[in-house]
């Protein structure tokens, strides 16, 4: 999307504000949307998270959510995977079971 395409969009009433990086916008990933998408659909629990950038990587290995992966975090009651929106700075936490998680596999090259 060009710059005065966003700012045409941004002008519209329902529109709080175009994702980018700075004055460029940019669309997030298609992946992302679709984990969001999926985590809503599931009718799990789910809450707003602080942006996280450290801790354990886990997967989800059985239920509605099996193959997502995210970062283990936990309060006095529940455990919760965490998975960022990078663009938009944002996160998500949905309650698990955490004998559904598992350690996830390294990514390639990292």
């Amino acid at each position: 999307m060009r710059r005065d395409e966003a700012t045409a969009v941004a002008a519209m009433p329902a529109v709080h504000n175009v994702v980018g990086r700075g004055p460029q916008p940019v669309p997030i990933s298609e992946a992302e949307l679709q984990v969001v998408r999926r985590i809503e659909s599931s009718g799990l629990p789910v809450s707003p998270w602080p942006f996280l950038r450290q801790g354990q990587a886990v997967e989800i290995a059985r239920g509605p959510l099996s193959g997502i992966r995210g970062m283990l975090a936990s309060t006095m009651k529940s455990w919760h995977v965490v998975i960022n929106v990078e663009l938009l700075d944002r996160s998500i936490a949905v309650a698990v079971d955490r004998a559904d998680l598992k350690a996830a596999a390294a990514a390639a090259g990292a």
